[in-house]
């Protein structure tokens, strides 16, 4: 192991060894003075995650929040100097965390905020015009779709959950409803969700998959596609066909 990967390692685990390296310039205790920067590093990816992650972290509260935050980054230190990067991994950590058993919703409440948050820095493509989207209704089209999309299927009444973590409405979901969520920005750069079905949610994410219309909509009935490709195109969310 290089000594940038010693270092990076013992600034992230408290149990791996300090790189020989190290030195305190007047002398001192080198454990404790590498401690605390240590702890500043933690501490400063736990309050990225706090700010990336509001609604999880309303959810679980400060001590369940602030104990997975400084587990996840010692287990998933950041990989790119973009820090609003930072927390792609995190729902699928959770999702394997014992210790949130209890709330197993959660970590669809953070692909949610993920979602979100990729849509709101995803690149902005030129999308196609509506008109030619009517003039071609070939059902061997595959559609590239703007990577400002998510489409998002839960278990759980995500939808109604970011409801109610931000008060909008005052009601608790009812938990036994599954939702699912297309996620886009629009133009005008509000990150909109919109609620749709199940099978709309399948066929959207078969043609970002790379799937034609035809192949991407069996089993769908006439009205749900019909619906599903509307919304595309009123959202503006075609950006080439082929």
């Amino acid at each position: 192991m290089s000594g940038h990967e010693t270092f990076f390692a013992a600034l992230h685990d408290p149990k791996a060894a300090l790189p020989a390296t190290l030195s305190h310039p007047q002398g001192g205790a080198v454990e404790a003075r590498f401690a605390v920067y240590r702890n500043n590093v933690i501490y400063g990816l736990m309050q990225n995650l706090r700010n990336g992650f509001p609604l999880l972290h309303a959810l679980l509260g400060d001590a369940a929040f602030d104990a997975l935050a400084a587990a996840f980054a010692r287990a998933h230190p950041p990989s790119d100097p973009m820090m609003f990067a930072y927390g792609a991994a995190l729902p699928d950590y959770m999702a394997a965390e014992a210790a949130l058993s209890d709330v197993p919703y959660a970590a669809d409440v953070a692909r949610l905020e993920w979602a979100m948050r990729s849509a709101s820095h995803a690149a902005e493509p030129q999308s196609v015009p509506p008109e030619t989207l009517a003039s071609n209704t070939s059902a061997a089209l595959r559609l590239t779709l703007a990577p400002c999309l998510s489409v998002l299927t839960s278990d759980w009444p995500v939808h109604d959950l970011y409801l109610f973590l931000n008060e909008i409405v005052d009601d608790a979901p009812d938990m036994r409803q599954a939702q699912s969520l297309m996620i886009y920005r629009q133009q005008a750069g509000c990150v909109v969700l919109e609620p749709v079905s199940l099978g709309a949610a399948g066929f959207l994410a078969a043609l970002q998959n790379g799937l034609s219309i035809a192949d991407a909509a069996q089993g769908l009935d006439a009205a749900t596609l019909s619906d599903a490709l509307q919304r595309l195109i009123l959202a503006g969310l075609i950006i080439d066909m082929q």
